[in-house]
């Protein structure tokens, strides 16, 4: 098994051998680098292809880290929480073949709001305080979201939940 550490120095080595092959130098044949052209000093993190070599885990759990970063997800969770009836409210991404990737919502509200409150209401108020590809096209009204024991939403049961 592979080290992070052996991992890390291998892709650095594999960025300086693919950036002096491309500009057609090497520091030991060459005068100085010409202006603007400097070899890259600060390494890019380890990618997607070296995960399962570092942590015994097939390169699913990569895809699962990259498809939680939804656009705006933050920005459209805080729209929502500006209604006063919702308590909870999670937004997860989920494949579309038009956008690529559409927002879903799931939102629980507070004591005595869940038979005044509808989802075309809330996703009426994140259209006039959101971009046009930002707001969530659907929005599920629930009476609890999934969490953790520590009390993080499960998103990936949110997301499941949304492809379904």
């Amino acid at each position: 098994m592979i080290t992070f550490k052996e991992a890390w120095e291998r892709e650095v080595e594999q960025q300086r051998k693919d950036y002096y092959d491309r500009i057609g130098d090497h520091p030991s044949s060459s005068p100085p680098l010409r202006p603007n052209t400097r070899p890259p000093t600060i390494p890019r993190p380890v990618t997607t292809q070296a995960w399962p070599e570092l942590s015994g885990m097939s390169s699913i759990f990569a895809k699962e880290c990259y498809e939680r970063e939804v656009k705006a997800q933050r920005e459209v969770e805080d729209v929502l929480y500006q209604h006063q009836a919702v308590r909870e409210a999670a937004v997860v991404g989920v494949p579309d073949t038009y956008r690529g990737e559409t927002v879903v919502a799931y939102v629980a509200l507070k004591s005595g709001f869940e038979e005044r409150v509808t989802t075309g209401e809330l996703i009426e108020i994140c259209k006039q305080r959101m971009a046009n590809y930002k707001y969530p096209r659907h929005i599920e009204i629930m009476d609890d979201l999934p969490k953790t024991p520590t009390g993080k939403f499960l998103r990936r049961e949110l997301r499941d939940m949304a492809r379904q």
